[in-house]
């Protein structure tokens, strides 16, 4: 099944994006607090956050907690392009796009995406971590 990438590389990248989004996390509470500190609403601080989140990642690589996220990214890029490939479709079958049994659907989902942007939308994918995991536990690799 997975012949370009090995589990402890997948744990690697799992581990990786955790801290990544719990720095966005700390990113998101700083800038909530600081909303409300300048006397606007939870509310408001909840709109105002659905929109920052569309360009959270961006932000989070400017920021001080650009670490895990830029380890993250290096990773990633590091990567062959098939083995981009596995983890995407890994991460597809965790997110529940695919079964398990659907391995070689997820992996043309994956294989027809751009070489290009296939290390972004990893690298930028909500849940990275959780996917993962779900999608070595549902492939039998855990």
């Amino acid at each position: 099944m997975l012949t370009h990438l090995n589990v402890d590389q997948v744990r690697t990248v799992m581990r990786l994006s955790a801290r990544a989004e719990a720095a966005g996390d700390r990113l998101v509470n700083r800038a909530t607090q600081v909303d409300l500190a300048d006397g606007g609403t939870l509310a408001s601080a909840r709109d105002e956050q659905v929109q920052a989140n569309a360009d959270l990642t961006e932000a989070l690589r400017e920021s001080e907690l650009t670490g895990p996220v830029q380890t993250l990214d290096a990773m990633i890029a590091r990567m062959s392009r098939e083995a981009c490939r596995e983890l995407y479709a890994i991460a597809l079958i965790g997110r529940g796009d695919y079964a398990a049994r659907q391995w070689d659907d997820a992996l043309a989902e994956a294989e027809s995406r751009s070489d290009d942007t296939q290390p972004r939308a990893l690298a930028d994918m909500e849940s990275l971590s959780a996917f993962l995991a779900k999608g070595l536990y549902q492939l039998g690799l855990t």
